[in-house]
């Protein structure tokens, strides 16, 4: 928990996403299951849980991504060898990916709008609908960066500072008749667009709940 908690939740090599999937990971699958003490673990320890899992294998990558940020930082500290390196992923079913994409018909867009209508993070969906930018993009947009025909997306907010884009180039994306229009009615307040009242940078994960 101590390192769930205090290192993954506030490492800045990770992005904000990646923290929590790991985190999410860590509470459904590892937290309360695989709990030996530190000095009796050994690789077949971590091997034995790992084929215990009945779960895909993206899930089983998370879970050996985040047990191995955990036994480095074990290593580092001087609890115990990194015993991550000597574990192999089980053989676990692979997600097939669909040839097909499923998109919202015009109806169900119209629904879902009238359903956040009076909604604060309601620019947040339509940006999110009509651009396919990524959360941190979103949060790092500034109102000089809507031009008229297009959106300049040159920076993400990453853990608490702005970044580079992911690539580390900046791109345009066109703007759509609805973006433009919740941007005239959004409050400009400011030279970021998503802010809190205090004016700090929207945080993701509550404009996730």
């Amino acid at each position: 928990d101590y390192y769930a908690e205090n290192v993954l939740s506030v490492n800045s090599s990770y992005t904000q996403n990646t923290i929590d999937k790991y985190l999410y990971h860590y509470n459904r699958f590892v937290r309360g299951k695989f709990n030996p003490l530190v000095s009796e673990i050994k690789p077949m320890t971590i091997q034995k849980f790992y084929n215990s899992l009945d779960v895909t294998y993206s899930t089983m990558n998370a879970i050996h991504k985040f047990m191995r940020g955990f036994f480095k930082w074990a290593e580092q500290n001087s609890y115990c060898p990194d015993f991550s390196r000597s574990v192999l992923l089980p053989d676990k079913p692979r997600n097939k990916k669909s040839n097909y994409i499923i998109t919202w018909s015009d109806e169900e867009i119209k629904t879902m709008f009238d359903a956040i209508e009076k909604c604060n993070l309601r620019f947040i969906v339509v940006l999110a609908l009509y651009t396919g930018m990524r959360m941190g993009e979103v949060q790092g947009l500034k109102f000089s960066d809507f031009r008229d025909d297009y959106i300049l997306i040159e920076r993400q907010y990453q853990n608490g500072s702005f970044v580079p884009t992911k690539g580390k180039e900046s791109r345009v994306v066109p703007i759509h008749d609805a973006v433009r229009r919740e941007l005239e009615r959004y409050p400009h307040n400011g030279e970021y667009v998503f802010t809190t009242h205090n004016g700090n940078i929207m945080d993701a994960r509550n404009i996730r709940r």
